[in-house]
């Protein structure tokens, strides 16, 4: 009887102990899988921050914008205006490889990190499309700034667009620069997210924080 009894108890014992070791395992790799994934994803919000300070600058360079593609009948000189308006795109388009690694990252990170973390990615989306309205915006006004007869209502109203519009386009050409002070508080709020894990503060709010945020990852992908 006892000899049963001990051998049962064993079993049990083993299988206890696999089974708190596939847990550690699992956790341990979850552990890892969002250390890397936030390193790379803040990696990339830096970068992406430059990126947009290139695509903003007010100095230019000769021929940028020339890869646009030009229309039947343009002049010499609205060529060069529609170029203008071009260049932030086509800055873009040279910087593209950096926000085609990040943007595909929101969901996994949601997966990993809650929905509330994604915010930054949908932020990121919104400002790269303003940046491309702007340029289009500008394209228009640029080119019809004292061709096209306006009314003085009319020529206000233009004004405030492409003033408006300018101040999308270019780094610095408001004060303050909303369009900066949105890109940096982006880049911190991912910052926030991303080092509690990179580099966390030993206390108990960010343990705990931690804790409940690995609990509900693994159980996720438990259901998975």
């Amino acid at each position: 009887m006892l000899a049963s009894f001990l051998q049962t108890a064993s079993v049990v014992i083993a299988a206890i102990s696999v089974a708190i070791g596939v847990t550690a395992w699992r956790r341990s790799a979850l552990g890892q899988k969002r250390f890397e994934l936030a390193e790379r994803v803040y990696e990339l919000f830096l970068e992406a921050r430059d990126a947009f300070s290139h695509i903003r600058s007010p100095f230019g360079y000769g021929g940028e914008g020339s890869t646009r593609n030009k229309r039947e009948g343009e002049t010499e000189e609205e060529t060069q205006l529609l170029n203008n308006a071009y260049v932030a795109i086509e800055r873009y388009n040279n910087k593209a490889e950096v926000f085609s690694k990040l943007i595909p990252l929101k969901h996994r990170f949601s997966l990993y990190f809650g929905k509330e973390t994604a915010e930054p990615f949908t932020e990121l989306t919104s400002i790269i499309n303003e940046i491309f309205l702007a340029s289009r915006q500008l394209s228009r006004s640029w080119r019809d700034q004292g061709r096209s007869p306006m009314s003085p209502e009319e020529f206000e109203k233009h004004l405030e667009r492409m003033h408006r519009a300018e101040g999308v386009f270019w780094e610095g050409a408001e004060d303050p620069d909303l369009l900066k002070q949105r890109i940096d508080a982006m880049v911190a709020k991912i910052e926030r997210t991303c080092e509690s894990v990179i580099n966390p503060r030993r206390n108990i709010r960010t343990v705990a924080a931690g804790a409940f945020a690995e609990g509900r990852s693994f159980l996720s992908f438990r259901k998975m």
